[in-house]
């Protein structure tokens, strides 16, 4: 909220060894908890923007849906308020509409409810990038996003939540290519 009024140079850097590129707001620290990225989702190419276009045997789109069980993420959300935010990240000079409906059932799930912790440890989109905030392109160096985190207690049967995508690259379809992404964790793949 500090970065929304104050503009992103509020917000703790990031800097990989093998670039001079500097990221904000992107890792934990001791005084920033990243967003938290409930849901990800990419438009498909096509949606109600080429309608007017006859392809054999294809029907555009008018509307894209998208549904996500987030009951994992109770823990962080149960008894305090939350700002909700949509982040689009592509440039449509009609704009977009949004609706989203958040269902909670009592009782919910088992293994949600057994959860005691979370730990947001980095967000790599770049939900600020009008107010200049860096895009997140330190995944093209081969060392990627190397992370330092330290937990104050034993953790166990604990989970990373990881959402990635094909995007990030300037060329070649990036989006379309399949790439190995690794996690290390104490140098252990």
């Amino acid at each position: 909220m500090d970065a929304l009024e104050q503009g992103v140079s509020v917000l703790p850097i990031y800097q990989n060894q093998d670039s001079t590129e500097k990221f904000q707001g992107v890792i934990a620290t001791n005084n920033y908890t990243p967003p938290i990225e409930l849901m990800r989702f990419f438009t498909p190419f096509g949606v109600k923007g080429f309608n007017h276009i006859e392809v054999l045997d294809y029907k555009w789109q008018d509307k894209a849906y998208y549904r996500q069980e987030i009951t994992e993420f109770q823990p962080l959300l149960s008894n305090s308020e939350w700002y909700v935010g949509v982040y689009i990240g592509n440039y449509d000079k009609g704009g977009h509409k949004i609706s989203a409906d958040i269902t909670i059932h009592p009782g919910g799930n088992d293994v949600a409810s057994k959860t005691t912790m979370m730990m947001p440890l980095f967000n790599t989109t770049n939900l600020m990038e009008m107010a200049g905030q860096n895009y997140p392109i330190m995944f093209a160096s081969p060392n990627g996003l190397k992370i330092t985190f330290t937990t104050t207690t034993d953790i166990k049967n604990a989970k990373l939540r990881y959402i990635t995508t094909g995007h990030g690259g300037w060329e070649n379809g990036d989006e379309f290519n399949p790439k190995i992404n690794t996690i290390t964790l104490d140098d252990n793949k």
